[in-house]
């Protein structure tokens, strides 16, 4: 009995002490001063996002200006603009109950518009003139005008002025005038400067006649 009690306490202490020694033997991945032994791992930072970032474009840079041209002053002085000529209207009546030779004196060497004008049935233009004779000088009148129409040639017996057409009025007109034609407006003048080509002694005479700078056919 003894015996087997003796080898009962031998079992259990043996026990004990595989136990003990098993439970006092290092852990291997602990350091002597119970932290754990190796390398230490130190958690990775959490991966960015692979989607593309597109930055964002700051604002465009303002263009120098470009320099402004600087135009030197010029010295000479702008040319004045040339007067718009004054047209004077007035009555075919009142240019005939002035005489013939006090017309330029009376009205000037301004454009003159007479309106509402009449070409007589028959004009009576004829004559000649000689080669150096001036246009004015020699007193062959282009056309004459009434200040009204009579329904028969002849009846109207009153006064008439002569006109003589300026250079190139002739030509504007595309046309010959007719006898008896009108209304028309007439556009002339007195004192001519081809007056100054006119003889002095016929120089008066010249600056009195009447000159068309423009012939507007009516309606």
């Amino acid at each position: 009995m003894w015996r087997t009690l003796g080898v009962c306490v031998l079992a259990i202490s043996f026990v004990v002490g595989c136990t003990a020694s098993a439970n006092d033997s290092p852990d291997p991945s602990t350091s002597a001063d119970g932290l754990p032994s190796g390398p230490l791992t130190t958690p990775s930072a959490q991966p960015g996002s692979t989607k593309a970032v597109t930055p964002t474009p700051g604002p465009s840079p303002t263009p120098a200006p470009s320099p402004t041209p600087v135009v030197a002053p010029s010295s000479a002085a702008p040319p004045t603009p040339e007067p718009s000529p004054t047209v004077r209207i007035i009555d075919l009546q009142a240019i005939l109950d002035v005489p013939e030779g006090d017309r330029f004196e009376t009205f000037g060497g301004e454009l003159i518009r007479l309106e509402s004008v009449w070409s007589p049935a028959d004009t009576g233009l004829g004559g000649t003139c000689g080669p150096s004779d001036a246009w004015l000088e020699c007193g062959l009148e282009d056309w004459l005008i009434q200040p009204s129409r009579e329904s028969n040639p002849g009846d109207y017996d009153g006064p008439r002025l002569d006109l003589f057409f300026g250079p190139g009025v002739r030509e504007r007109l595309g046309r010959d005038l007719r006898h008896g034609e009108g209304p028309f407006a007439v556009v002339g003048h007195f004192d001519d400067p081809a007056s100054q080509e006119c003889l002095p002694e016929d120089r008066d005479g010249c600056r009195d006649l009447f000159v068309v700078t423009a012939i507007e056919p009516g309606t």
